[in-house]
């Protein structure tokens, strides 16, 4: 019954192992010795699914299949029996379902971390808040654009599922950094100069040490690219295209668009800039 509940899946094509293959004189011995144990207590079914055993349906197709298969021995009242599904497919599923869980639960914490720092050392609650906006926006962005690009232009399949966190720390970590250089510059400049003069004057001093960074980071991670790999090939792509923009679409445009937007109230409750 197991083996007939697999086997009618339609992303399984077929399943080996339920029963001997003709002719059972000749291969009945050897093939009972590869499904069966001798004690008779444990049998070995292989389901051979329809297409890339990694793609994103057979890995759909494992869980479906142990919930199919449990609620079988649910009907059948049990027995005593256990059936486990296995296999480098179901390796893959278990751990992707770990790493979406600790996703879920890691993503917020990295956030929340940062910004509390960023709070400290700014002083302030506004400007913080855009500048971790301004984070996850150019990782949605990046992350939305490799996808494209790897598909759309490369015609890959699909994107390595554990490439989404590496990215997140990577951008997220980077991001922060480029963040809170600018900012403190820009608030330095302020501070002598007003709004306007000083987000300019910032703008223009932390420029080309940014530029110069961002570029330099960006064609280390572009060295990954080149490799053969192509999990490490897409990881190394979305880093190189995160920190490029970052590098001249963040710092230069959003962050200060947003100072001046915000203006005083961007350090607020602190009273070292809200009265200039």
């Amino acid at each position: 019954t197991v083996a007939k509940t697999v086997e009618n899946h339609p992303q399984v094509s077929r399943v080996n192992g339920a029963s001997p293959p003709p002719p059972y004189i000749d291969m009945g011995a050897a093939y009972a010795s590869r499904y069966d144990s001798f004690d008779g207590t444990t049998i070995r079914l292989d389901a051979i699914l329809d297409g890339d055993p990694y793609s994103e349906k057979s890995l759909e197709t494992i869980g479906e299949l142990r919930g199919k298969i449990a609620k079988v021995l649910i009907d059948s009242g049990d027995f005593g029996i256990e059936v486990l599904l296995g296999g480098e497919s179901a390796i893959v599923f278990d751990d992707k379902a770990a790493l979406d869980r600790d996703t879920r639960v890691l993503a917020p914490i990295i956030l929340g971390a940062i910004l509390i720092v960023l709070i400290f050392l700014q002083r302030a609650l506004i400007a913080p808040l855009y500048m971790l906006f301004s984070i996850i926006i150019s990782y949605a962005a990046t992350y939305g654009l490799s996808i494209w690009f790897f598909q759309s232009v490369l015609g890959h399949s699909g994107v390595a599922y554990a490439n989404g966190i590496w990215i997140f720390v990577f951008l997220v970590a980077l991001g922060a950094d480029y963040n809170i250089f600018v900012m403190s510059r820009i608030r330095e400049e302020i501070e002598s100069r007003g709004f306007k003069d000083g987000i300019a004057s910032a703008v223009g001093k932390t420029g080309g040490v940014v530029t110069s960074a961002g570029i330099i980071l960006a064609g280390t991670f572009f060295v990954l690219t080149t490799l053969p790999l192509r999990d490490i090939m897409q990881l190394g792509f979305a880093i190189m295209l995160g920190v490029l923009i970052d590098t001249f679409v963040v710092r230069p445009f959003l962050m200060p668009s947003m100072v001046a937007i915000c203006g005083k109230l961007s350090w607020w409750p602190s009273k070292e800039l809200t009265s200039r």
